[in-house]
């Protein structure tokens, strides 16, 4: 064996020096790369800034607009603040669209399993499991999902992905909501809205895993009935822990209260929501105001 790497030493010696060549030339051509990209973001951005003074931009302007935005959605860009809070100067941008749609097609997939565990071990909790200790480890990976979702829309949007604003505030919401759950776990006022929370997360949970695959089938109406379904079991979750915090204002937990705004304000975004997404697919959309100057130079 010995005889055998003495033979193939040179050979080896030779491979290892052309790896560690191309390797940095690999570098070197990286870093011009990322130079490049900084300095056309930088220029596109000055451009886009130029011509949204321009009060009615004519034709050619207007080209020169879309073709800068779709430039910018390519192009790296510094995280912004929530990332740079949560990963630092990690550099989330991806190099080509199809990198940006297999990304997009794993959160969603992450999504979908994600609810699909929460829902499992809600229905856990209601048959089987009562106890409070398990759970506040629901309600823990619950906000640990939420949160990982949170990240991964805020990469999607970083590098161009459209996403509805309600999208962080729902997650946002959720986080918050489930803290404020989890802070009170073992108190007795939990225990009185255990069942209809538990209720609540396993509708949303099933919602989601349903939409997930209803998307892929292109069926609409089963997804707008479960949206319409969870914005029911919002509400009367926010009614019945107002209904509870009315009776027992003195004795009650601030969370009682807490969270009850907090389902609410879930309720009215995801109406909010659904009201949106049905006026773009069934209402027409208006008619653009032509511009005066409409001549291309």
């Amino acid at each position: 064996m010995n005889e055998q790497f003495r033979d193939d030493g040179p050979m080896l010696d030779r491979s290892m020096t052309g790896l560690q060549k191309m390797y940095e030339t690999l570098m070197k051509e990286t870093e011009e790369l990322r130079m490049m990209q900084k300095a056309c973001s930088l220029r596109a951005s000055e451009m886009m800034k130029k011509l949204k003074l321009i009060k009615q931009p004519c034709c050619k302007q207007q080209e020169m607009a879309k073709e800068l935005k779709q430039m910018q959605h390519t192009l790296p860009v510094e995280n912004n603040l929530f990332l740079q809070l949560v990963l630092g100067s990690l550099d989330v941008a991806f190099t080509s669209n199809k990198e940006m749609k297999i990304f997009k097609e794993s959160s969603e997939l992450f999504g979908g399993k994600a609810m699909a565990v929460v829902a499992c071990l809600c229905f856990f909790a209601l048959w089987k499991f009562h106890h409070s200790s398990f759970d506040g480890a629901v309600l823990l990976i619950l906000t640990l999902f939420y949160y990982s979702w949170l990240i991964q829309d805020s990469i999607l949007r970083q590098n161009g992905s459209w996403m509805h604003i309600w999208s962080f505030l729902h997650h946002a919401l959720s986080i918050f909501s489930s803290v404020c759950a989890l802070t009170g776990v073992h108190s007795d006022q939990y225990a009185s809205f255990r069942t209809v929370w538990l209720v609540m997360v396993s509708s949303v949970g099933i919602t989601e895993i349903v939409s997930f695959f209803m998307k892929r089938l292109g069926v609409w109406v089963v997804r707008v009935i479960l949206a319409i379904t969870v914005i029911a079991v919002q509400f009367y979750a926010s009614y019945f822990l107002y209904g509870m915090w009315r009776q027992n204002s003195t004795s009650c937990d601030q969370q009682v209260p807490l969270l009850a705004v907090l389902i609410l304000m879930l309720a009215l975004g995801n109406s909010w929501r659904l009201v949106s997404a049905l006026k773009r697919r069934y209402l027409p959309a208006n008619k653009a105001i032509p511009l005066q100057d409409t001549q291309c130079n």
